[in-house]
């Protein structure tokens, strides 16, 4: 089974390929420069694996939340494959993305990003019999919902930023809690959430309407145009 895999919201994109069961990923730079990079790194990874662009069987696209212009260059360029060869198509969020990584050392994690206008997006995650267990889905929440789950002494907070906890949590009155920072978003890491049936295949009719994540006002309505 060959699988792609395309991760562009972050500041460093990356493509990885499953073939043969060997994964090769390649990084991209600048995200203003995603568009052009893309098929050149996905040519340069059928390269490496031998094979062509149209043995690929399953594709894989950040959803986000994420750069608002990575995101779209990701998913049209997911869209133009399933459009043009028929290839399934599954998507990830950047939250379930950053927890794949390995966080052996701590029982309950809180993943966030970022947002606009004050939020963020927090999903969070405890440990039972070794394995993780989503306590809840992904959310955008105003930054003075989350005092609660800064109380809880037993919650690390794993995200790109410890500043921006730092500050957010001078902002509340509140005190700093463990955290795990410069965590990276990696399109190998969606190869691994495939194999663990993690991700939902797309309804292949309608397409053309896949929601990114960033569509989603505060209270998880769709906001999409």
């Amino acid at each position: 089974m060959n699988i792609l895999a395309i991760e562009t919201s972050s500041k460093v994109g990356s493509i990885a390929l499953m073939s043969h069961d060997r994964v090769h990923q390649e990084r991209m730079g600048d995200p203003y420069q995603f568009a052009s990079q893309i098929s050149v790194k996905v040519g340069q990874l059928c390269q490496t694996s031998k094979i062509a662009l149209s043995d690929i069987d399953w594709v894989i696209v950040g959803s986000g939340p994420g750069s608002f212009t990575g995101i779209r260059v990701g998913i049209a360029y997911a869209l133009g494959l399933a459009f043009q060869r028929l290839n399934p198509i599954l998507t990830t969020s950047s939250l379930e993305l950053i927890q794949i990584s390995e966080f052996n050392d701590h029982d309950k994690i809180m993943i966030y990003l970022p947002s606009y206008n004050d939020s963020l997006f927090i999903s969070l995650w405890e440990k039972k019999s070794l394995s993780w267990n989503q306590i809840f889905e992904e959310k955008l929440v105003p930054s003075e919902e989350i005092i609660p789950f800064l109380k809880d002494k037993k919650i690390c907070w794993v995200g790109p930023n410890q500043d921006y906890i730092g500050d957010l949590c001078l902002k509340l009155n509140q005190d700093k809690p463990e955290l795990i920072s410069e965590v990276k978003l990696e399109a190998k890491n969606m190869i691994k959430l495939f194999q663990q049936k993690r991700l939902n295949k797309l309804d292949q009719t309608p397409i053309r309407y896949i929601r990114p994540f960033y569509a989603k006002n505060k209270k998880g309505e769709e906001i999409w145009m």
